[in-house]
């Protein structure tokens, strides 16, 4: 077929679908399987185009899915049409987020693309190596550390320092102290890393388990 069934029959596919697309249309925004999003954002993008066209043909065909939601169809008609109105195609997008604990499924949302905004011309800086920018990043996670451990010193606990004074101290470092840092940074990292990774390999063994037992009782 062209089309997924989202495993249920077809009333209650076109049904689900309406209902997603309302959804959609009044919050602009929805969290749902990645499957039912991708289903769902086809008919979305088609009621804009029916708001879009605005006769009266257009405005029978919506109200006939819509199941007859006036106040859903006056908004694609009289709002999304002008908010697209310079835009061919392209109205939703779909961001992807973690996996629903218990059967794996990829959650998403699925949301109205924002207005089209004018582009402002961003001021002119010096060209940056992709090398240098990664070096940055590991330089002000780990100044981040340090400033944690300054402000834990004992001395220090009952003050309250400004940035600007750690950022002098830190500037006051030699290369090898701030290498220590930096490798700090790494096993803080290393270890986060770790720690997701135990945790998704102990719910696909609680997915399996629970599998097991399933097939065990039929």
């Amino acid at each position: 077929m062209a089309y997924r069934k989202l495993g249920v029959d077809n009333k209650h596919r076109r049904s689900m679908l309406a209902t997603l697309t309302k959804q959609v249309i009044m919050s602009e925004s929805i969290t749902t399987t990645e499957t039912r999003a991708k289903e769902a954002r086809k008919f979305v993008e088609k009621m804009v185009t029916y708001g879009k066209k605005g006769d009266l043909v257009s405005r029978r065909k919506a109200l006939a899915f819509l199941h007859n939601d006036t106040e859903v169809v006056n908004k694609v008609f009289d709002d999304l049409a002008k908010r697209y109105e310079k835009r061919n195609g392209g109205y939703t997008q779909i961001l992807k987020l973690s996996e629903r604990r218990g059967d794996d499924a990829l959650m998403v949302i699925l949301k109205l693309v924002d207005e089209a905004k004018p582009e402002v011309k961003a001021p002119k800086t010096k060209n940056v190596k992709k090398k240098d920018k990664k070096e940055n990043k590991k330089v002000l996670s780990s100044y981040f550390i340090f400033c944690k451990e300054v402000r834990e010193k004992p001395e220090n606990k009952d003050k309250k320092l400004p940035n600007n004074y750690l950022k002098e101290e830190w500037k006051k470092l030699s290369d090898t102290e701030k290498a220590v840092y930096k490798e700090k940074y790494t096993k803080l990292r290393d270890e986060e890393k770790k720690v997701k990774e135990q945790k998704k390999e102990e719910r696909r063994a609680n997915l399996m388990k629970s599998r097991q037992k399933k097939e065990k009782t039929q």
